[in-house]
C-alpha cells in the first residue's frame, strides 16, 4: 500500500515552489518591446482618454486586439468629490479621444511594449494622419506629463 504522507508533502512542496517562482517572476516583470516596428491598426473602442482598444496586425494574417495605454502622460480621471470643472474636463478628454480616433483615416502604432504577450494590455503611442494622440491631448490641455504631481489640480 502506498503511503500518502510523503506524496502529500511532495505535492505541497511542488505547489509551493511553483507559487514562489510565479510570484518572483511577476514582481520582476518589466515592460519590454514585444512587437518592434510599425503596425497598422483599426479602432475597436475608447476606454478612457489615454486608453484605446485597437485591432493590430502584429503578424500578417494574425491580428490581435490590444488595449493600448499612451505612455508618459496622465489624463483627468473621475474621483469622489471632484469639482464640476474637473468632471467637465474628464468628459472633454474622452470625447476628444473618441473624435480623434473615429475620424482617423489611418491608425498606426510603433514599438508595442508589454509586460507579457499573454496579456491584452500594451503601452505605445498612437499615430494618425493628424499626428500623435498623446501630443494632441497635451496641446489641448487634456493631458500632462506623468511626472506631474498627482496633487496638482486640473482646474
Amino acid at each position: 500500500m502506498l503511503k500518502t504522507k510523503p506524496l502529500q508533502k511532495l505535492c505541497l512542496s511542488l505547489l509551493l515552489s511553483q507559487f514562489l517562482v510565479s510570484v518572483s517572476f511577476s514582481a520582476n516583470a518589466n515592460l519590454f518591446t514585444a512587437y518592434p516596428g510599425k503596425y497598422g491598426a483599426t479602432l475597436i473602442g475608447v476606454d478612457a482618454a489615454n486608453t484605446v482598444k485597437l485591432n493590430i496586425d502584429v503578424w500578417a494574417g494574425y491580428p490581435r486586439n490590444l488595449r493600448i495605454t499612451l505612455p508618459d502622460i496622465v489624463v483627468p480621471e473621475h474621483f469622489a468629490k471632484e469639482p464640476a470643472c474637473h468632471s467637465k474636463l474628464v468628459e472633454e478628454a474622452i470625447n476628444y479621444t473618441q473624435d480623434f480616433m473615429a475620424n482617423a483615416k489611418k491608425i498606426e502604432v510603433r514599438d508595442i511594449q508589454m509586460y507579457s504577450t499573454d496579456e491584452q494590455d500594451a503601452v505605445t503611442e498612437i499615430y494618425t494622419e493628424k499626428g500623435s494622440l498623446g501630443a494632441a491631448l497635451s496641446r489641448k490641455g487634456l493631458a500632462r506629463p506623468a511626472t506631474t504631481k498627482a496633487e496638482k489640480p486640473w482646474c
